[in-house]
C-alpha cells in the first residue's frame, strides 16, 4: 500500500508539486503520465525516500509506516529511469553488489537469485556482462535488484523509457506479475502509450497535482467530452444553427457551407437530445457525431494550455 497525502515539493521557489493526493492499494499499478518537467521524477525520489519534501506525509507498506527524506526502510523498491553503468560486472556480480548493501549475502544471495532470475526471464544469465544488456534486458534486472528484499512498494520511473514497442509486453508480462504478488506498483510515463498494455489506473499529473484519473478508457472519455459535436448538413442549416444556439450544453458555432462545428459541454443523453431536435426541426443530416481525440495529441494540448 501507498499513500501520499497533501506533500508539497518546491523547487527554485515555486511549487513542482502542491498537495499532492494519491493512493495505490496493494495488487494495483497505478500509472502516472506528465509531460517533461511536471515532477514525476521528484515524486518518485520523494516516495524512494531519496529526497525531503514540504508538508502532508508519504506511508507505505503493511502496517502503514511513514517515508521521509532519510530513507524509506526497506519498504519501497526504486527502479530509476536510467539504468547507471556497469560496465565491469556480470549479472551475478550486480546481484551480489546490491545483495550485500541490502546485507543479503553468501547462500541466502544465492538462492534469491535461483528463484529470481527465472521468474524474470533471466534463467541462465549470470554471467552475462551487464553492459551487454538489451535495455528491457537492464529494465528487468533492476525488477530482480529490488526483489532481492521483497519490498511492499514498487517505484518505477519512466519504466518504459527507451524500450521498442514489441519489448513492451514483457515489461507489462512482469508488471502483473509483481502485482499477482500484491505489491502496490507506481510506475510513472510521459504519454499514454508505454502504458497501454499495462492495465494501469491512469492518472495525469498537471500543475502539481493529479488533474484526471481513471482507466484508460475513462481518462479517453474526460478528455473527449471536451470536443466539438460536428454536423454535416444537406438541408436547413440554418435551422441547425437555431437549435444549436439554444442548447446550454453548445458553447460556440462555427459554419462551413454544410459544415457545423459545435463546442459541447454535455453528456451522451444531451447529444442525443440534441440530435431528436435537429431531426424534429427538419434538419437533414448527413451525419452527426462527437469529434475523437487521437489521446495522446489531445494529452499533449492539455498540457500545453496550462
Amino acid at each position: 500500500m501507498l499513500k501520499i497525502h497533501q506533500v508539497s515539493k518546491i523547487y527554485q521557489r515555486k511549487y513542482l508539486l502542491e498537495d499532492l493526493n494519491l493512493e495505490v492499494a496493494n495488487g494495483e499499478i497505478f500509472g502516472v503520465i506528465g509531460a517533461h518537467g511536471a515532477g514525476k521524477t521528484t515524486l518518485c525520489r520523494m516516495v524512494a525516500g531519496l529526497i525531503p519534501f514540504e508538508g502532508g506525509e508519504i506511508l507505505a507498506g503493511s502496517p502503514e509506516m511513514r517515508i521521509d527524506g532519510e530513507g524509506a526502510a526497506g519498504l519501497v523498491g526504486y527502479v530509476p529511469a536510467e539504468f547507471g553503468r556497469y560496465r565491469d560486472m556480470t549479472v551475478a556480480e550486480y546481484l551480489e553488489y546490491y545483495g550485500g548493501l541490502y546485507g543479503i549475502s553468501g547462500y541466502r544471495i544465492d538462492r534469491r537469485m535461483q528463484e529470481l532470475l527465472p521468474a524474470y526471464r533471466m534463467d541462465g544469465m549470470e554471467v552475462v556482462p551487464v553492459a551487454e544488456l538489451a535495455p528491457h534486458e537492464k529494465k528487468q534486472l533492476a525488477l530482480v535488484r529490488c526483489m532481492l528484499r521483497e519490498p511492499d512498494v514498487l517505484v518505477l520511473d519512466d519504466f518504459y523509457h527507451g524500450i521498442d514497442a514489441g519489448k513492451r509486453p514483457v515489461l507489462d508480462e512482469l508488471l502483473h506479475l509483481l502485482q499477482d504478488t500484491g505489491k502496490a506498483i507506481l510506475v510513472t510515463s510521459a504519454g499514454f502509450s508505454p502504458l497501454a498494455g499495462s492495465g494501469a489506473f491512469l492518472g495525469i499529473l498537471q500543475n502539481g497535482a493529479i488533474a484526471v484519473q481513471g482507466s484508460l478508457e475513462e481518462i479517453s472519455e474526460q478528455i473527449n467530452q471536451t470536443n466539438p459535436l460536428e454536423l454535416l448538413v444537406a438541408e436547413n442549416c440554418v435551422g441547425a444553427v437555431e437549435v444549436l444556439k439554444q442548447e446550454e450544453t453548445v458553447t460556440r458555432i462555427s459554419i462551413d457551407g454544410g459544415r457545423i462545428l459545435a463546442g459541447f459541454r454535455g453528456t451522451q443523453e444531451d447529444q442525443t437530445r440534441i440530435l431528436r431536435r435537429l431531426v424534429e426541426n427538419d434538419v437533414e443530416l448527413i451525419s452527426f457525431q462527437r469529434r475523437k481525440s487521437d489521446l495522446e495529441t489531445a494529452f499533449w494540448k492539455m498540457t500545453e494550455e496550462n
